[in-house]
């Protein structure tokens, strides 16, 4: 009697062992699953130090002013718990402050604000990266900007009368570097008008820029809206704007197209975006994304947007790192276009 509830016992403690393997077994899967997606989605985190906000111009150009905005706004709405310092890296018309980020390889502070330089500077310079889309953590785009033909109020009044003076003498035209964006966009513009080879002035920001304009030491610029409006009416006017349709704050300001420019190339935009060092963690570049996102839902920045004459785009992630791909694909175009690189 004894003998058989014996075996019974031990053939029921056999089975339950093994129902207990076969458990662990099926289990064993999830956990290796788990371990290899490192345990999760990756968190938001912030940098353990100051953020350096870098910037490829001089005090007073757009990028400038835009950065300023908005650690302004991060810090009135009190969005960050390490403080912002704006970096101005100006020079070699936006390597410098390239240079300076890529340097800074897996830094989870560092972010620079885009121009159209950081798309046509690594093409046409021996730098120690190929291109802005490639070789940077993409963060956020916040706005495109426009362009604008400026004159002093001393001399045209309208651009008629400006490409009439230009086809018959060479005029001189300030920049914010050589062969960045806005002489990528005078090359287009001589070509469409015919206009006299122009002499071009570079200076260190589109602050400067305007300056030279207004101080009559240059015959005109190519400048963003928010580059000129600091002398505006007063000491500049701008002639025509490079958008399809007529700004709402400059009615009578006419497109490129109204004034018989045929050129679709001249629908040129500026993009104000966010890069952080390449390599960047994961968890910063979701914190930076976040940060930026609250910034542009924010009135302080929807009322820079219309202050400013900027066109709101706010993309991350993909979205974003697919426009500035984009963006290399189209100036290394305009570039051979205007002879500036040749076609591999």
């Amino acid at each position: 009697m004894h003998s058989i509830k014996w075996r019974r016992f031990l053939f029921a403690s056999v089975v339950v062992l093994l129902l207990v393997v076969a458990a662990c077994a099926q289990e064993e899967p999830a956990g290796d699953e788990s371990e290899g997606d490192g345990g999760g989605a990756v968190e938001a985190k912030a940098p353990g130090r100051a953020v350096e906000f870098v910037v490829t111009t001089s005090p007073g150009g757009g990028s400038d002013v835009y950065a300023r905005r908005m650690a302004s706004i991060i810090e009135e709405l009190d969005l960050s718990t390490v403080p912002w310092v704006v970096v101005n890296q100006e020079g070699g018309s936006g390597a410098v402050a390239m240079q300076y980020l890529h340097s800074k390889v897996g830094a989870s502070n560092a972010v620079l604000i885009t121009l159209n330089s950081v798309f046509t500077t690594p093409q046409l310079q021996d730098l120690p990266f190929a291109s802005i889309s490639e070789d940077f953590t993409p963060i956020a785009s916040m706005a495109l900007d426009a362009f604008a033909l400026w004159a002093n109020t001393d001399t045209w009044e309208t651009y008629e009368e400006f490409e009439a003076e230009a086809k018959q003498r060479s005029l001189t035209v300030a920049g914010t570097g050589a062969r960045q964006e806005d002489e990528v966009l005078l090359n287009l513009l001589v070509r469409a008008a015919g206009l006299k080879k122009v002499r071009y002035v570079p200076q260190e920001g589109g602050g400067d820029v305007a300056a030279q304009l207004a101080g009559g030491h240059v015959d005109f610029s190519l400048n963003n809206p928010s580059e000129g409006l600091p002398h505006y009416p007063d000491r500049l006017r701008p002639l025509v704007v490079f958008t399809p349709e007529r700004m709402d704050a400059w009615p009578d300001v006419p497109t490129f197209e109204e004034v018989g420019l045929d050129a679709p190339e001249l629908d040129y935009r500026q993009v104000r975006g966010i890069v952080g060092a390449p390599g960047m963690p994961e968890e910063n570049q979701l914190w930076f994304e976040d940060i930026f996102r609250q910034v542009f839902e924010s009135d302080q920045w929807q009322d820079a947007l219309e202050e400013e004459l900027l066109i709101g785009e706010f993309l991350v992630g993909d979205e974003f790192g697919d426009m500035l791909r984009e963006y290399d694909e189209l100036h290394t175009e305009l570039m051979i276009d205007i002879g500036w690189v040749e076609e591999d």
